[in-house]
């Protein structure tokens, strides 16, 4: 519901009351804030602010617990959550930010730190296309929100020098807002259990990182700046590249041994309950205190030297350097004409030039530009006038913004967007969101990147953003000396990077699903059953073109790629290809660690669910690329809490799941369901050798999904799992046999898988 008008301001209401009020306590001791927060960072809504290091932007640790309500944005659709309730609507979220705040306006209390009652948490870059009318061609394939901020219900603020502490108890006049007593009690309960010994969280653990833009991209993406460089379109653009690596482990360990290695003004740590955001930023992007406005922006960085004279002279070398000061004043012009927009006329001063800051590992040129808020102009017209910073887009920035969208592939999310609180009254604190790090969904992505100018060296630039993801990765123990490790794969006769396993989209391939596939196991370096996965996609590529694929040796082909990728001593799935191009057919062959789907739990069985949609596809017979249906069906069961979806075949028969064959044991019989074009399954028909040695008589017949539930044990096969029982159908129990599973497996693999 859009709040355009007052009945919809008043749900909004309603749903959260207002806030004018807070409890306020100065604590008697000092407490560690970092122990709080980690005892509390599995908590959607928590944010942990905490500042290090020697500059003047570092004065306070801020941490925000148990919000009352929470706020997202995506795209044109925005949410607003307390508990169980919410409120939706379409449109800007800005809009919504600014009747949040104007309805909890309250005066600012003295002498308690910066920030009382407020929201807390980030604004994706991606906010900027509610500001400005900006092209969308990057991907965004994390699907996280665009906006989330919370309100926290218990606000703690540590001045870092003196270590007072104040707690904030915001008021809000709802019925079921969190009592005043009931939170005082609830901290007195989390300050005794401080003293007790936490659960040790998992440490984080990464893999090598995968690159959104090869050398080769993104040295011809520099070169095309600098093109609209010569051409007059633009003097700078930001470009970068986004580094993704796989993620064990805790997001707010993470957070706290970078800080420990490198701390900085600006870190940030943001649970958003499915995704977490991780910040080290040294660099102010807004304050707002008693309507002053400050900005500091940051071009030009050398690291710190081996020695006192070195450490001197890459100092001085920065605050010498032409290209930086060029870079800096540029960025500092923009930002002064960015606050002059709502600022009062004539208070945009630059107070300092290029001031030199030293941190542990880096020198930073910095400028401080001031400026008075108008009195009409509120927090979000400050926002709207100045988003995203100028020191992370280039100059002038709307233009740098559609380069960047047209270079980048990726939606930028919170990389180079804002991450601080919003105060209810009237004060503001935002960093930009650089050295920030997204973890979801086991995977954790940062970007890293730099100013273009018309000097720049494109093979140069590209140097510095891995130079500049050296303390991620140090910290993720991700490679002793970061680097991009391509994946390989063997590709019509070479072995090749992944990503450069191109295709036409006019191929067949790609446009028409025309290819079939196989997945085999490899353990240790031996691969089974490779004559068998052979023979039944050549007999499907013959259905398909009517020749056969080429003769190769297939073996000495996945020993070079296991080899390539040092897969030969673990578990490893293998997929072998081929595909119809326009000119020349396609084989490939490509290979990834392989991790049992059960590994690390407490069961041994999978839970199955009937599928709603019967398949009726003439191509089920064969192994094709043409995969779809199983994969929504996979898709449909896990959003069903399930591990398989059964497939219904179109007579209303079942033959097997979306990624497995199905046996049924009954007695001493042995039933593979018979159905019209169903492809047997190689797993499956080294099952039934197994099971006639066992002593059961092997048949076929149609098999019906009420049939599961009187066998006596439902097997599913396939060429990863080995053999596995099916514990449950559709949320009732299936009679299960793991002595017939272990026996089998013995049998097939000399294992059990």
């Amino acid at each position: 519901m859009p709040l355009n008008q007052p009945a919809e301001h008043q749900e909004l209401i309603a749903l959260t009351g207002t806030c004018r009020e807070v409890h306020t306590e100065e604590l008697p001791c000092s407490p560690d804030l970092f122990t709080l927060a980690r005892a509390r960072s599995h908590e959607p809504g928590c944010v942990f602010m905490a500042s290090g290091g020697n500059v003047d932007s570092a004065r306070y640790h801020l941490l925000g617990l148990r919000p009352w309500f929470m706020l997202e944005s995506k795209n044109h659709t925005w949410t607003c959550r307390q508990g169980d309730k919410d409120i939706s609507g379409t449109g800007s979220p800005l809009p919504v930010l600014r009747f949040i705040l104007r309805t909890s306006t309250m005066p600012a209390q003295p002498d308690t730190g910066p920030v009382t009652a407020g929201l807390f948490g980030y604004l994706s870059y991606e906010i900027s296309r509610h500001i400005e009318r900006l092209p969308r061609t990057t991907l965004d394939d994390t699907g996280l929100p665009d906006l989330f901020l919370s309100a926290p219900s218990m606000i703690l603020v540590q001045e870092i020098q003196s270590g007072r502490t104040w707690l904030h108890l915001p008021i809000w006049d709802h019925p079921l807002a969190p009592g005043l007593n009931q939170r005082l009690d609830l901290f007195g309960q989390w300050m005794h259990d401080m003293h007790r010994p936490i659960t040790a969280l998992h440490a984080p653990q990464a893999g090598s990182p995968r690159a959104s833009l090869n050398e080769t991209q993104y040295v011809r993406a520099v070169e095309n700046i600098l093109e609209y460089i010569r051409a007059g379109h633009v003097y700078q653009v930001n470009l970068s590249q986004r580094l993704v690596h796989a993620f064990q482990g805790s997001a707010f360990d993470l957070f706290s041994e970078l800080f420990v290695k490198n701390p900085a003004p600006f870190y940030a740590y943001v649970q958003a309950g499915g995704h977490q955001v991780v910040s080290t930023s040294p660099e102010r992007f807004l304050q707002v205190h008693n309507g002053r406005v400050e900005t500091r922006p940051i071009k030009g960085t050398r690291p710190r030297g081996k020695n006192p004279d070195q450490d001197r002279k890459l100092a001085r070398e920065l605050q010498e350097s032409l290209k930086d000061g060029a870079e800096l004043s540029m960025i500092v012009d923009l930002m002064r004409n960015d606050l002059g927009r709502v600022c009062s006329p004539g208070s945009v001063q630059v107070a300092e030039h290029k001031r030199l800051e030293a941190y542990d590992n880096v020198f930073h040129l910095v400028s401080i530009v001031h400026g008075c808020l108008e009195p009409e102009h509120d927090l979000v017209d400050l926002l709207q006038a100045t988003f995203p910073g100028g020191s992370i887009t280039g100059c002038p920035k709307i233009r740098s913004m559609e380069i960047i969208d047209q270079l980048e592939p990726f939606q930028r999310h919170v990389y180079t967007g804002s991450i601080g609180y919003l105060g209810f009254e009237g004060h503001m604190d935002l960093s930009i969101a650089i050295r920030t790090a997204v973890i979801s969904e086991g995977r954790l992505h940062y970007s890293v990147g730099g100013g273009v100018v018309i000097d720049s060296d494109p093979g140069d630039e590209y140097e510095e953003t891995w130079h500049k993801g050296r303390t991620f990765a140090q910290v993720l123990d991700a490679a002793e000396h970061l680097e991009e490790k391509p994946v390989w794969m063997w590709h019509s006769g070479h072995l090749i990077p992944e990503n450069e396993a191109l295709c036409s989209l006019r191929s067949p391939a790609v446009e028409y699903g025309f290819g079939v596939f196989e997945t085999l196991r490899v353990d240790n370096g031996q691969a089974w059953f490779v004559f068998e996965h052979r023979d039944r996609m050549n007999q499907a590529w013959i259905n398909l073109t009517g020749h056969s694929l080429p003769s190769v040796d297939w073996e000495r082909i996945i020993s070079q790629v296991l080899e390539a990728n040092a897969l030969e001593a673990c578990a490893a799935a293998v997929k072998i290809y081929a595909g119809r191009d326009q000119d020349a057919d396609i084989l490939c062959v490509s290979a990834r660690a392989y991790t049992h789907r059960l590994a690390g739990e407490e069961r041994n069985h999978l839970r199955l669910v009937t599928s709603p949609e019967p398949r009726q596809s003439l191509l089920a017979g064969m192994k094709t690329a043409n995969h779809l249906i199983y994969i929504l069906a996979g898709e449909w069961a896990r959003q069903q809490s399930q591990d398989e979806a059964l497939i219904l075949n179109p007579e209303g028969t079942v033959s097997e799941t979306n990624s497995a064959n199905l046996i049924l044991l009954c007695s001493s019989q042995a039933v593979f369901p018979h159905s019209p074009h169903v492809l047997p399954g190689i797993m499956q028909h080294q099952a039934r050798v197994a099971l006639e040695n066992l002593g059961f008589k092997c048949l076929q017949r149609r098999v019906f999904p009420q049939d599961l539930y009187s066998a006596d044990a439902v097997l599913l096969t396939n060429s990863l799992l080995g053999v596995i029982g099916a514990g449950a159908l559709d949320g009732k129990p299936l009679a299960v046999q793991d002595d017939i599973v272990k026996q089998l497996n013995r049998l097939i693999l000399g294992f059990q898988p």
